[in-house]
């Protein structure tokens, strides 16, 4: 593991022996340093350890691919004045966009959301902003300071996240999309008349790229069914977002996954885990939230540290000796039968 390692800017080349993974090469401040491991785990989101392995990975079109979003967040809003907009409004999960049409399962239909798009769909309109701004989104959290944090308005189609250039532009396009977006709130959003930039994210939010090729392709079907794995390593609740549809979670409702998905088809030890696990499209709406990036990152470091133990690689080692270690630090890694 690299545990002593508390900064690495980028992996510029992997160290690979008869497809067995040695260790990593970076570059970072210090300049160009050797990691050497046994066990390396890949939570890149872009499967960068896997594609400088040569390992087979799946992408999808870039015209296929989710957009690229740049989060923001702004000060001075009016509470009163803005909450008691948003409640008038009642927007549902049923009628929450003119841009995006969601297929969803029917429970999400009466839920609230809060969801703004004739804001700035009038904004255009009034010629406020410039016309095909494809601004929309969420607001996520209103501070007792009149803070609106982490507002996921400013969406971007057709960008490469695995080119520099198209990053850059995107990185430009989308500050600029963030003036146009205060500009219109200032203009259409009662309560937001005197608002201002507080912060843009840190980095611009990115959803899909490349997705490794595993022992097992995870398929919607499997999560939609719950389906049942003998190598499972993982449960996580059923929250599918992407691709046009959308399954808020339920209580209750979960799905497990496979150790195979974790597993690189090509290379030995070396492992994956975030939203680069192996899959179909569907599957990627889910391993890409939060929690299941969690789950996984958790699963690969037991499998890790369980094949180190027994002297196993990745590949050989026994399942039952993971569900072992799984149980005894107490994780949960099956639903129930």
């Amino acid at each position: 593991f690299l545990l002593n390692i508390k900064c690495v800017d980028t992996i510029i080349e992997v160290i690979n022996k008869k497809n067995t993974i040695k260790g990593i090469i970076t570059e970072s401040i210090s300049g160009r340093q050797a990691i050497f491991a046994k066990r390396i785990i890949d939570c890149t989101g872009n499967a960068d350890v896997v594609n400088l392995s040569n390992a087979r990975f799946t992408i999808l079109p870039e015209n296929q691919r989710m957009g690229i979003t740049q989060v923001f967040a702004v000060k001075n809003v009016n509470n009163e004045k803005f909450l008691k907009y948003t409640e008038q409004k009642k927007a549902t999960y049923k009628d929450w966009s003119n841009q995006w049409k969601q297929e969803t399962s029917g429970n999400e239909d009466i839920l609230r959301t809060p969801y703004l798009d004739s804001e700035f769909e009038n904004a255009e309109k009034e010629g406020i902003i410039p016309k095909n701004s494809n601004i929309c989104g969420s607001w996520s959290t209103l501070t007792d300071e009149g803070e609106l944090l982490n507002l996921n308005l400013v969406h971007m189609k057709g960008v490469d996240a695995l080119d520099v250039k198209s990053m850059s532009k995107a990185s430009i396009l989308g500050r600029k999309k963030t003036l146009d977006a205060i500009t219109a709130m200032k203009k259409t959003i009662p309560g937001c008349e005197n608002i201002k930039l507080r912060n843009y994210s840190g980095s611009i939010g990115i959803r899909d790229t490349r997705k490794v090729l595993g022992k097992y392709k995870f398929i919607g079907k499997d999560i939609l069914s719950n389906k049942k794995f003998k190598t499972s390593v993982g449960i996580c609740p059923r929250f599918i977002d992407g691709y046009n549809v959308l399954l808020l979670p339920i209580e209750g409702e979960t799905f497990e996954f496979p150790y195979e998905i974790l597993q690189c088809f090509d290379v030995n030890n070396l492992l994956v885990a975030g939203r680069c696990v192996a899959g179909d499209h569907f599957t990627h709406a889910a391993m890409r939230n939060m929690v299941c990036c969690f789950i996984t990152g958790e699963s690969a470091g037991i499998i890790a540290s369980t094949s180190l133990a027994n002297n196993k690689s990745t590949d050989d080692i026994d399942i039952k000796s993971i569900h072992q270690q799984f149980e005894k630090q107490n994780v949960k890694y099956r639903s129930k039968l």
